[in-house]
């Protein structure tokens, strides 16, 4: 199929008998969503930088969004083009979604590139606002788009009416358009504009991450276009936010994950303790099911080890000299040294870190005039009293007796070796006291106690008296989210432990 590229300039040469052209490109960023976090608040400082092939040094740069992942630019730019109609009809317009990072260099989180000709081609010589995937194509997977950008394009030529128009039609800036990218890959979508709302009400038993303050939660939904969070509650483990998240979704793909992250507020940098995974497949086809408020476990992340995070720094800083140096072969022999700094252990998300009561709901909005948004909403009281959690005490005893065959020696490095096993029960724990191996047995004899706050379950089984003759526990203590029961053993040594007794030394 024939570009048409010649045929335009022979016609510009004609009507302009030779001289050279001018023309005038204008680009109108309206906003961004689903954004690559790169920067360590999981955000980005967001810039879009915007240049023709023709000239890279005409750059137009917007102004920094700080801390956000759906920056609303509103940002309007012109490139001027002065010379023959070849050398402009065949080259490109860049938009480059940057992270600013100071007076070092910005960071791409993604790339568009548009051709001229394609706009030239378009009715009006303009693309209309919509929006357009953003790629990483420096990264491993230059086909994942890293964001999504709405924009539009339009080319005047001098000689032509409406030359001056620098902005974009009122009408046309608010028009609501679906999200219009090419097909990737050949998945199933569930087309149209919805808004996927989370109702917040409760956490309870809360992981304990700092040993003076405890926690300073907050919830977080990550969406592929868009993220939105709750208030943060300081120093709570059993918070209360009866918050409503709204977030945009544009035309998804049934396996698109919904993440819900518990996050913890620290003047050193928030950072992500659990998280419970949704897919869009499964809320979309079972409305009624999570309409309905339920309790949701939270499990912590891997945690990576020493080894493995000196190995992700001593990669990159390789790679970086490597780029630096153009040495192709100097990045392969870093690599595969860095391979061997792998811990060699498997890790899983199983600890426990409490749980989150919550209801989903979907909202159809493809009629509406209305652009969907984000949105941060208090819950009236009236819609929250039905889900006050009302605790009860349980009492857990636990009686260790004796231990055979664990991987403890007997002397090891001039000194005794223990064993100790601790009892865990949501957040409270409890050890016993440290024994020897006597005559190939540890023996404990030591009973511990623990006490917990369980929470009433809203679905309560149908509770009969021939129940508590067949040893059934009673109703009231059967919960949906009860918490796990761990017991650790650990290997400790004596001589470190009389100097501190704590549990780094085992």
């Amino acid at each position: 199929m024939p570009s048409g590229l010649d045929e335009l300039c022979a016609e510009f040469r004609e009507a302009r008998d030779g001289r050279d052209c001018v023309f005038n490109v204008l680009v109108n960023i309206a906003e961004c969503r689903g954004l690559y976090g790169l920067a360590s608040h999981g955000f980005n400082d967001c810039k879009a930088r915007v240049y023709g092939t023709w000239d890279p040094e005409g750059t137009e740069v917007s102004k920094i969004h700080s801390k956000t992942s759906t920056p609303f630019f509103n940002f309007v730019c012109k490139l001027s083009y002065v010379g023959q109609p070849y050398k402009f009809l065949s080259s490109s317009i860049i938009i480059e979604i940057q992270h600013d990072r100071g007076i070092l260099p910005a960071k791409n989180i993604g790339i568009l590139q548009v051709g001229v000709l394609d706009v030239f081609h378009s009715s009006g010589h303009k693309i209309p606002l919509q929006w357009f995937a953003i790629n990483d194509i420096a990264s491993d997977e230059p086909a994942i788009p890293t964001g999504y950008v709405r924009m539009n394009v339009i080319i005047n030529n001098m000689d032509e009416p409406g030359a001056v128009q620098d902005d974009v039609p009122e009408e046309e800036r608010s028009r609501c358009e679906l999200l219009e990218i090419p097909r990737l890959h050949n998945f199933i979508t569930a087309t149209g504009v919805y808004n996927i709302i989370f109702k917040v009400y409760q956490a309870r038993n809360l992981r304990k991450v700092d040993e003076t303050w405890g926690s300073d939660p907050f919830i977080k939904i990550v969406i592929p276009t868009g993220e939105n969070q709750t208030d943060t509650k300081a120093s709570d483990l059993n918070p209360t936010w009866n918050q409503q998240l709204q977030i945009p979704v544009y035309e998804p793909i049934f396996c698109d994950l919904l993440a819900l992250q518990l996050w913890n507020q620290n003047i050193a940098g928030n950072h992500v303790v659990a998280e419970h995974v949704f897919s869009w497949k499964d809320v979309f086809s079972r409305q009624d099911y999570y309409k309905q408020p339920r309790w949701f476990d939270l499990f912590a992340l891997p945690d990576k080890g020493i080894m493995e995070r000196t190995a992700e720094k001593v990669q990159s800083i390789t790679r970086k000299v490597g780029e630096f140096v153009g040495n192709r072969q100097f990045k392969m022999i870093a690599s595969k040294i860095c391979s061997g700094f792998g811990s060699g252990s498997y890790e899983e998300p199983s600890v426990y870190c409490g749980r989150v009561l919550l209801s989903i709901e979907i909202e159809d909005r493809e009629g509406s005039k209305a652009q969907p948004s984000l949105a941060l909403t208090e819950m009236k009281p009236k819609d929250c009293k039905l889900f006050q959690d009302v605790k009860q005490k349980v009492f857990f005893r636990f009686q260790v007796f004796h231990g055979q065959g664990l991987n403890v020696p007997a002397v090891g490095m001039g000194q005794n070796c223990y064993a100790q096993v601790e009892l865990e029960v949501g957040r409270k724990s409890c050890a016993t006291k440290l024994k020897s191996e006597q005559k190939g047995l540890f023996e404990w004899y030591q009973a511990v106690e623990l006490e917990d706050d369980i929470p009433y379950d809203d679905q309560l089984w149908p509770w009969l008296d021939t129940d508590y003759e067949e040893g059934y526990f009673p109703s009231d203590l059967i919960d949906s989210a009860f918490p796990p029961v761990w017991i650790k053993v650990y290997r400790c040594s004596g001589l470190l432990d009389t100097i501190g007794g704590s549990k780094l030394t085992r």
